[in-house]
C-alpha cells in the first residue's frame, strides 16, 4: 500500500507541475533556460511545436533550455521555425533521429552543446549557429551534419571542437558566420572527423587527436592546418591540391588515400613548417597499387626534422629554408624528394639517409654555398638506404659523405665508408645512386 500511495503522489505532483508550467506559458512567462525538454513523440507527428511530443506535454518555447531526443517514436523531427536552445543531446538508447529544417542556434555555456550519447547514427540536417566557441561530441555513436554550420554570429572569430570516441561526418558547409573572417575547427578525441563540403571558414583546421579526413580540395577551408600527434587523411580519386600551409605540432601522420579502391594519387598541401618533429606519410587503405604521393611547397625547418615515408609513398619537399644548421633524418622504406633550390640552408647542416631513398630534384637543394654533411647508412637489418642524385651535381652543396654498412665499390662512390676508404672527395658522377645495401 505504501508503494502505491507513493506512486499516486508522484503522478499527482507531475500533473501539478505540468499545469503550473502551462499557466506560466499562457501568462507570457518564459520557461527558464535551464529547463529540460525530453522528446517522446507522443503526438504521432514529428512537429517540434506540438506539446504532446514532449514528455511534460509542454513544447519548448522559442528560446529554450536543454533538449533531449529520446526513444524510438517519431524520430524525424521537424524544427518548423528557427529556434534557440542551450544544448541538444541524443539520449542513451535513442533510435536514429533526423532533425531537419530551419536553423538551430546553440546558446549554452557549454562547453559541449551537442552530444550523441546513444550508439545510433544521429543526423542533424538543420543549419547550426554558434554564438561562442563550443564542442560537439560523438560520445557513443556517430553524428552526421548535412546542414550548414556558422561558427559565429558576430565579428568575433569562434572555434568549434569535434570530439568523442565515435565519428563526425560533415557534408554541409562550415562557414565563419557573422562578420568574422577566421573561424576555425579543432579535432580532438579518438574518432574520425570527415569533411566532404566546400568549407569556407578562414581560420585554422587543428588536428589534435584522432583523424581528420578531407575528401575534396576545399574541405580544409581557406586558412592553415596544424597536425599534432594525430592523423590528417587526404582522400580523392584524382590528384587534389588542398593548398593549405601546414605546421607540425607533434608526431604527425598524413595519410594519402582515395575515395574508392584504385592506384595511388598525389595530393598537395602548401608550405610545411616543422621543428623537431616526425612526419609519417602513409598510403591509405583505398590505395591498392602504385605510389601515394604527398607534396609540400617551401619547407621551413626550425629543428631536427624526421620525415618517415612508408613503403610505396613519395614525399616531395619544396625549397628548404632555415636560419641555423639543421638535421634531417630520412626514415621509412619510401622516397623523399628534395625538390627545389633552397631558400636558405646553413653550413653544418646534416642529412641522414637511414632507410629508403632520398632523391635530389634540383640543383642547390642544400644551398649554393651552404654545405651539408650527408650520411647514408643501412647498418640496421632489413633496411636499404639510397641517396639518388637524379642527375644533379651535389659538389657545391655537400661537404662530406659517409656510408655506414656493407662494402660499396669505390668506382661508384667518392665518399668514405666504414669498410673501404676511397678518396673522401664528394662524387662528381651525376647519374650514380649511392646506396648502402
Amino acid at each position: 500500500m505504501k508503494d502505491n500511495r507513493s506512486s499516486v503522489r508522484r503522478r499527482s505532483l507531475t500533473r501539478i507541475a505540468r499545469a503550473l508550467a502551462r499557466i506560466a506559458l499562457g501568462s507570457g512567462v518564459s520557461a527558464p533556460l535551464a529547463a529540460q525538454f525530453v522528446w517522446d513523440g507522443g503526438a504521432g507527428n514529428g512537429n517540434w511545436s506540438d506539446a504532446v511530443n514532449w514528455s511534460t506535454d509542454i513544447a519548448p518555447p522559442a528560446t529554450a533550455g536543454i533538449i533531449q531526443l529520446a526513444g524510438s517514436v517519431q524520430t524525424t523531427v521537424n524544427l518548423q521555425a528557427n529556434r534557440s536552445i542551450a544544448s541538444l543531446s541524443f539520449n542513451p538508447g535513442a533510435s536514429p533521429f533526423i532533425l531537419q529544417n530551419n536553423t538551430l542556434t546553440l546558446t549554452g555555456a557549454g562547453p559541449t552543446l551537442l552530444a550523441n550519447n546513444s550508439t545510433s547514427l544521429q543526423t542533424v540536417a538543420s543549419d547550426l549557429q554558434l554564438v561562442a566557441s563550443r564542442t560537439f561530441s560523438a560520445t557513443s555513436g556517430d553524428l552526421l551534419y548535412t546542414g550548414g554550420t556558422a561558427l559565429s554570429n558576430s565579428g568575433t572569430n569562434r572555434t568549434l571542437t569535434y570530439t568523442g570516441a565515435a565519428n563526425h561526418t560533415v557534408t554541409g558547409v562550415i562557414a565563419n558566420g557573422g562578420a568574422s573572417a577566421a573561424g576555425g575547427i579543432t579535432k580532438t578525441g579518438a574518432g574520425t572527423l570527415t569533411l566532404t563540403g566546400a568549407n569556407t571558414f578562414g581560420g585554422q583546421a587543428y588536428v589534435s587527436g584522432g583523424t581528420l579526413r578531407a575528401t575534396q580540395a576545399a574541405a580544409l577551408g581557406s586558412g592553415t592546418v596544424r597536425v599534432d600527434t594525430a592523423t590528417l587523411s587526404l582522400a580523392g580519386d584524382s590528384n587534389l591540391n588542398f593548398g593549405r600551409n601546414t605546421t607540425l605540432g607533434g608526431t604527425a601522420t598524413i595519410q594519402v588515400d582515395r575515395l574508392t579502391a584504385g592506384a595511388g594519387v598525389t595530393h598537395t598541401l602548401g608550405t610545411l613548417t616543422t621543428g623537431s618533429r616526425t612526419l609519417n606519410v602513409t598510403r591509405g587503405p583505398n590505395t591498392t597499387s602504385g605510389t601515394a604521393g604527398l607534396t609540400f611547397g617551401q619547407t621551413n625547418v626550425t629543428g631536427t626534422f624526421s620525415p618517415n615515408a612508408a613503403a610505396n609513398t613519395l614525399l616531395t619537399l619544396g625549397p628548404l629554408n632555415a636560419t641555423a644548421a639543421r638535421t634531417i633524418n630520412k626514415n621509412g622504406a619510401g622516397t623523399v624528394l628534395f625538390n627545389g633550390s633552397s631558400i636558405a640552408w646553413i653550413t653544418g647542416s646534416s642529412l641522414f639517409v637511414n632507410n629508403g631513398v632520398a632523391r635530389l630534384g634540383a640543383s642547390n637543394v642544400f644551398g649554393a654555398t651552404g654545405l651539408t654533411n650527408v650520411t647514408v647508412r643501412s647498418d640496421v637489418a632489413g633496411t636499404t638506404a639510397t641517396l639518388d642524385l637524379n642527375n644533379f651535381n651535389p659538389n657545391s652543396e655537400v661537404e662530406s659523405g659517409v656510408v655506414i654498412g656493407k662494402d660499396i665499390q669505390a668506382s661508384q662512390l667518392g665518399w668514405k665508408t666504414t669498410k673501404n676508404k676511397p678518396p673522401t672527395k664528394p662524387p662528381t658522377r651525376r647519374s650514380c645512386l649511392y646506396s648502402a645495401e
